[in-house]
């Protein structure tokens, strides 16, 4: 199914699914809307494919490129646009089913195959048979009993211990904020006032001391008192042990639904098998449709020399074209995706490199910025954004609200880490630190943990950042190792540290032949299937009774396709 953006929408599909299915007269009738070969096609079918894609369609910007008028049309012109985009959907995956069953398709499937179907079979399963979890409660296993029952992985023996490490780090850092909070206001009401309490006096307490910032470890003692225990030890303890119960109840609860999904059938007219099959079926008439049929009709593509170094000379040339000013972040998206996903890059223009960070957020804004890096798949981190972003105040009245002592810690870590000369173990000793004190997720995370971030023309990380990372790579000649001074933005404060300087390289087409030659098929692929498959429509004898289907939708026409008079948009997402 796909998935709806907006929430608002799975309420609306809600409230008007019972109208649009009766608009169709899918209860009272099922006309046949298409025949292709001796196969039939009925209303029920097609209502079926209509409300899968109305949600693309609609809410995903689809109509903007499916129907470049809608703007102008009416609701009900609008709706019979969908119409014909749906039945067109329905003809298409009608000849590919023909296809299939002509070219005995089936019979091929190989044991690889056949093991794909059976993993989309459990998949479905699984999904109807989740119904029956909540009915699954703790209380009725143990971790002793599930640990007999399932063997965990190494990589989730591994998560275990990173899960638990994760939350209590949060819980304690809670704890620290709240004593420095708490330590600030202290101060202020002290400033305030020219005499203590006599409870204060009598204590023998001073200011000073009251306010006095808690240490890691005594916060770590007051997380583990507060849960009600008398070490952090045997806190953390409890805390994977509470994870681990968690990941071995997930695959109990699974199997405990999955039980009581097969006794929903024991007074029904169909039996769980039947089921089973049932939805075999429909996942190998897929499974042959949207896979085995594409390789099969793409199995003689070939793409020349000649073709492949075409495509070769192009891409480059277009490269070195979003390269410059007005096109970088073209091109920035284009270098940053390849180096993610350890593609060659055919041309590497000059001024590119990566810097790692330490991060020390401002206190308030860790719930509002929570996007270091917006490049095009990593959205995780705390600096990213326009140059707009935040207040008015110029960089020099910029200031960060972060503890002093944690600045003060922070700084000196760096500055013993500088005397290293060492430059594996500089980089080494700043991963530590980001480890120890960095608050940006994009850092505590993949692809950014290992490589960082890419900067250069195109990036989008907030000003001061760049700026700060472009002074790193100019001033000091793209030395590997240099750290900044901490650089003050909306988010805190950063320390900046150079890890990699990209040299400028274009590659020879016969380097790459074979990679360009693969690019090249997958980009014509498409086009391939959609020729051959055009080409047998011709000889394949169909009827369509489009009329049919002219009824589906038409009651709630206006709330899904209406404009509103007064702006001219659409009333639901347009």
């Amino acid at each position: 199914m796909l998935k709806v953006k907006r929430i608002a929408s799975i309420v609306l599909v809600a409230a008007f699914a019972v109208a649009m299915l009766a608009s169709c007269s899918v209860v009272n009738d099922n006309p046949v809307v298409l025949k292709v070969g001796s196969r039939t096609y009925t209303l029920s079918d097609y209502v079926e494919l209509f409300e899968q894609e109305l949600y693309t369609y609609v809410y995903n910007g689809g109509e903007a490129v499916e129907n470049p008028e809608y703007m102008t049309q009416d609701s009900t012109e609008r709706l019979v646009a969908f119409q014909d985009y749906v039945y067109e959907k329905l003809v298409d995956m009608a000849v590919k089913n023909y296809i299939v069953e002509e070219e005995k398709l089936a019979e091929k499937l190989t044991d690889e195959d056949k093991d794909a179907i059976e993993e989309k079979v459990n998949e479905q399963l699984e999904a109807n048979a989740s119904q029956y979890e909540s009915d699954v409660t703790e209380s009725s296993t143990t971790l002793e009993d599930m640990e007999k029952l399932y063997t965990l992985t190494e990589e989730e023996e591994k998560s275990i211990d990173e899960t638990a490490d994760k939350q209590i780090e949060t819980e304690v850092a809670e704890k620290l904020a709240v004593k420095e909070d708490t330590s600030s206001s202290d101060d202020v009401e002290a400033s305030d006032d020219t005499a203590k309490s006599d409870d204060t006096a009598a204590s023998g307490e001073t200011e000073d001391e009251e306010a006095e910032p808690m240490t890691k470890e005594e916060a770590q003692q007051a997380v583990a008192e507060e849960a009600g225990f008398d070490t952090f030890e045997d806190y953390v303890e409890s805390v994977k042990e509470e994870v681990r119960f968690d990941l071995y109840f997930a695959y109990y609860k699974k199997d405990m639904a999955m039980k009581e999904y097969k006794k929903s059938f024991e007074k029904g007219e169909t039996t769980y098998d039947e089921t089973v099959e049932e939805i075999r079926e429909e996942v190998t008439e897929e499974y042959l449709r949207d896979t085995t049929l594409p390789e099969f009709l793409a199995a003689d593509y070939e793409v020349s020399d000649e073709e492949a170094e075409k495509y070769f000379n192009d891409k480059v040339a277009e490269y070195k074209e979003n390269a410059e000013a007005e096109k970088a972040n073209t091109y920035y998206k284009y270098l940053d995706d390849a180096m993610k996903n350890e593609k060659t890059v055919w041309y590497l223009a000059d001024g590119y490199y990566y810097v790692k960070h330490i991060l020390l957020k401002n206190e308030e804004t860790d719930t509002k910025a929570s996007d270091t890096a917006k490049s095009e798949d990593a959205k995780a981190s705390d600096v990213a954004g326009s140059d707009a972003e935040g207040s008015d105040a110029t960089e020099s009245e910029k200031t960060a609200n972060v503890s002093e002592d944690l600045i003060e810690e922070v700084e000196k870590a760096i500055a013993e880490l500088e005397k290293e000369t060492d430059e594996t173990k500089k980089l080494e000793g700043f991963d530590a630190l980001i480890e120890k004190y960095g608050e940006d997720p994009g850092m505590q995370n993949e692809p950014g943990k290992t490589m960082g971030y890419l900067m250069g023309a195109g990036h989008s990380m907030v000003e001061e950042f760049g700026d700060a990372s472009e002074a790193l790579y100019n001033d000091g000649e793209g030395k590997i190792g240099d750290i900044s001074e901490g650089v003050v933005s909306d988010h805190g404060i950063h320390y900046i540290q150079l890890v990699k300087v990209l040299e400028p390289a274009e590659v020879k087409f016969a380097d790459v032949k074979e990679e360009v030659i693969e690019e090249v098929t997958e980009a014509n692929r498409e086009t391939v299937i959609k020729e051959k498959i055009d080409t047998r429509k011709k000889d394949i004898d169909i009827k369509d009774h489009v009329d049919r289907i002219r009824s589906c939708g038409s009651q709630v026409a206006d709330m899904y396709f209406g404009k509103q008079a007064s702006t001219g948009t659409t009333t639901i997402g347009g």
